[in-house]
């Protein structure tokens, strides 16, 4: 019995496009269960997942046989680090949507939903960020942005969304289509901690970043054994290598004045206004997403909010160095 191309094609169609996520993990057993069951629990479910385990010695390839059933692929063994880990599962997948996310991070019930709607809605949109979320280390939701920030395309190519500047990107609510992922030429792995924020530097040259008025995914403060906490000195090193690679002498100029003065990085923070694309869930019509541009700043608070932030970092700095 042959399949008919058209009710094939009707069955893609309803089901939405196909997403790519994958995780590259080692020895994280004690968080990687949460992260596996956030991808395959969604409401969404054309998924297609794909595990890269650099050859764990914990549980985690008992935790990963769990679910040896419901993923795409899975590789356990020595590897050449994250990111080629990463460039190499995504290379394997099929989706037209594409991301990844770390073994200690989790996505929210609604999130592929959401992405998978965005980019069906909108086919000029090529890549989206949600709004950044925060698990403490027992993996309890800590805190969600209320604001939704300035991405501006020609500042994420200079690399000026780091510290001290516009802060980092979150890369765990991050999606984009496939061929933007083929127009940069995925992750350059002879970055072997920012290899990520060199990506972005690349993305912003082909498409912008659409902020969406959502939380996506939540990201693992975890200090103790967080590679970006652990390896901190040699990710700044490699970003302030980028950035000087990349940035304008303004740029430069401002990082350095930012970097002596806590006063002046919130005061560029808060001045730095740029238009900014914005996607938000329609209120009228919960099928529906508004795809707007506007104008909007790294913080998007008022002058005397600002002023209460100066105030109450200094009081948060004032009392770690007392408990110290």
């Amino acid at each position: 019995m042959h399949s008919n191309p058209t009710e094939k094609k009707t069955g893609q169609a309803t089901q939405g496009p196909t997403i790519t996520v994958v995780t590259a993990c080692f020895n994280q057993a004690h968080t990687l269960e949460k992260t596996i069951k956030s991808v395959l629990e969604q409401d969404y479910k054309n998924v297609e997942y794909i595990i890269m385990d650099g050859g764990s010695s914990d549980t985690s390839l008992d935790i990963i046989g769990r679910y040896r059933d419901r993923l795409a692929h899975v590789t356990s063994g020595a590897d050449k680090g994250q990111y080629h880990a990463i460039n190499q599962g995504l290379r394997m997948g099929t989706g037209e949507i594409m991301a990844w996310l770390n073994g200690d991070d989790i996505y929210f019930p609604w999130t592929l939903q959401v992405v998978a709607d965005i980019f069906t809605q909108y086919p000029e949109i090529d890549w989206i960020v949600g709004l950044p979320s925060y698990l403490d280390p027992q993996g309890v939701l800590c805190e969600v942005s209320n604001r939704h920030p300035a991405y501006c395309s020609s500042e994420i190519a200079q690399g000026c969304y780091c510290d001290p500047l516009f802060g980092y990107i979150q890369q765990e609510s991050m999606f984009w289509r496939r061929r933007v992922w083929e127009s940069a030429g995925g992750l350059d792995t002879k970055y072997q901690y920012a290899a990520d924020f060199e990506l972005w530097t690349r993305f912003a040259v082909h498409a912008p970043l659409v902020a969406v008025a959502l939380p996506l995914a939540a990201f693992r403060m975890d200090p103790t054994r967080q590679r970006s906490r652990v390896f901190q000195q040699q990710y700044c090193g490699e970003v302030d290598a980028l950035f000087e690679l990349k940035a304008g002498w303004g740029a430069r100029s401002l990082r350095w004045v930012c970097k002596r003065s806590e006063a002046v990085k919130l005061m560029v923070r808060f001045f730095a206004i740029a238009p900014t694309p914005i996607i938000a869930k329609s209120i009228k019509d919960p099928r529906f997403y508004h795809y707007m541009h506007t104008w909007s700043n790294r913080m998007r608070k008022s002058f005397f909010g600002i002023i209460l932030e100066f105030s109450t970092r200094k009081k948060i700095k004032s009392s770690l160095q007392g408990e110290a």
